[in-house]
C-alpha cells in the first residue's frame, strides 16, 4: 500500500506537469493551431475561388497541396497527444482494475480505489492552458470551423459573381 501510495502521489504529479507543460506551450501551440487554422481556410479559399473564376491549373494543385500539408500537420499534433494521453491513463486504469482485491489487505484496497479516483480527478490531458484540450476532438471541431467559415466566403464570392453578371447584363441593355 505504501508503493501505490507512492505511485498515486507521483500520477498526480505527472498530471501536474503535463497542465503546467500545456500552459508553457499553449501559446506556442495556440499560435501554430491558429496559424494553420487560417492558412488552411485562406488556402481552400484561394483554390475554390480561382477554380470558379479560371478553371483548375497548376496554382489550384499548390494551394491544396498546402492544405493537406496544414491538416497532417493538425492531425499529427491531436493524434500524438490523444495517444499520449490514452497510454498513460489508460494503461494506469487497466492495471490498477486487473488487480485482485482478494488477495490484497485493506490498506492497499483503499490505496487502490484513490489512485483510480486520482486519475480520474487529474487525467493526463494536454491543453491549450484551459482554452482547448489537444486531443482527436481538436480536428473534428476545427474541421467543422473551416467548412462553417468557406461556405461564408464562398456565398460572399457567389454573391459578387452575380452581382457582376447582372451588371454586365444591365450594361449591355442600355
Amino acid at each position: 500500500s505504501k508503493k501505490l501510495a507512492s505511485y498515486r502521489n507521483l500520477w498526480v504529479d505527472l498530471s501536474h506537469m503535463m497542465q503546467q507543460l500545456g500552459k508553457a506551450y499553449s501559446n506556442m501551440y495556440g499560435i501554430y493551431c491558429l496559424v494553420i487554422f487560417f492558412t488552411t481556410i485562406i488556402a481552400s479559399y484561394g483554390s475554390l475561388s480561382e477554380i470558379i473564376d479560371h478553371g483548375v491549373t497548376f496554382k489550384e494543385l499548390g494551394l491544396f497541396i498546402i492544405v493537406i500539408y496544414c491538416m497532417t500537420l493538425l492531425f499529427i499534433i491531436c493524434n500524438e497527444a490523444h495517444h499520449a494521453s490514452r497510454r498513460v491513463g489508460l494503461n494506469f486504469q487497466d492495471i490498477l482494475l486487473n488487480v485482485n482485491l482478494t488477495t490484497v489487505d485493506v490498506a492497499t484496497q483503499r490505496e487502490i480505489e484513490m489512485f483510480l479516483v486520482a486519475i480520474d480527478k487529474n487525467p493526463p490531458t494536454m491543453n491549450l492552458d484551459g482554452y482547448a484540450n489537444i486531443n482527436r476532438q481538436l480536428i473534428t471541431s476545427n474541421v467543422t470551423f473551416m467548412a462553417t467559415y468557406l461556405v461564408v466566403l464562398m456565398q460572399f464570392k457567389l454573391t459578387l459573381l452575380r452581382q457582376s453578371a447582372k451588371k454586365v447584363v444591365g450594361d449591355e441593355r442600355h
